[in-house]
């Protein structure tokens, strides 16, 4: 098995960092860290990825998400596994409809239509970029790389889970329980799914943001829809706190390469 050191790989790829050192282990290998300028994490993470994939992935978190000192797995290997195998098991088509509940997808309130006859221009484009950070075709803006309300890149830990596919990452940091977020094994499961048909890979996450980097985003208006419902299931915030409609976060969702989670 080939070893890839972070600062390796940055140093090739002309690419600067901060400080070094580990930040935890992980089956009782070290975990190394970098610290990098939110407004380089996005290419720094290609740059990782491309040299690691597809059986190691990079990953990036604030520095103050997990601090140092990390053993991971957080559970006995027996229970990664069973965690494994419940994702591998759940019937998402069941659990998407259970999470819908009772909404109704064809009689959404939108709350920001008052906006769009307001100038020739039309503010509601203005209030559709703004509503969440997902307005990034060609350059992602991961907000979990900046302050949200000012949009001030800051810097993140970007580090490499090796001999682990992205899908799994959320069992091994026992992500997720609260409030209205999936358990583990639920985001491993929707995780799994979307790597397989998107090309969806974890690119990094925090105390209440999950963000994907997703290869082949949905290139038409129903399938862009189609995706934006498992969404509104897996994180109805995005919805109900975000873009208000399903058929609006679909509209971001098109051909969009970043897919944006969180939940308070």
């Amino acid at each position: 098995m080939t070893e890839h050191h972070l600062t390796a790989i940055l140093d090739r790829a002309n690419l600067p960092y901060q400080d070094t050192g580990v930040w935890g282990s992980l089956n009782d290998r070290p975990l190394e860290y970098v610290t990098i300028a939110g407004e380089d994490a996005y290419r720094a993470w290609q740059a990782v990825r491309a040299v690691v994939a597809p059986h190691s992935h990079p990953l990036v978190l604030p520095r103050q998400c997990y601090p140092p000192g990390q053993v991971f797995p957080q559970e006995s290997p027996a229970q990664i596994q069973k965690g494994i195998e419940a994702a591998q098991a759940l019937d998402l088509q069941q659990w998407w409809s259970d999470r819908w509940a009772n909404y109704n997808f064809e009689a959404e309130e939108d709350e920001f239509a008052e906006w769009s006859d307001l100038d020739d221009r039309g503010r509601d484009d203005d209030l559709l970029n703004s509503a969440l950070p997902l307005n990034l075709a060609e350059d992602p803006n991961f907000a979990i790389t900046c302050d949200i309300l000012s949009q001030t890149p800051h810097p993140v830990w970007l580090t490499i889970f090796p001999q682990i596919p992205s899908w799994q990452i959320p069992l091994y940091l026992q992500y997720g329980g609260w409030n209205a977020c999936p358990l583990p094994e639920e985001h491993a499961a929707a995780l799994a799914y979307w790597s397989r048909y998107y090309g969806a890979e974890l690119f990094g996450l925090d105390e209440a943001t999950l963000e994907l980097w997703v290869a082949e985003p949905p290139s038409t208006e129903a399938a862009a829809l189609a995706i934006a419902k498992e969404h509104f299931a897996y994180c109805d915030d995005i919805v109900s706190q975000g873009t208000m409609t399903v058929t609006r976060l679909a509209q971001i969702l098109k051909e969009s390469c970043h897919w944006y989670f969180w939940w308070d």
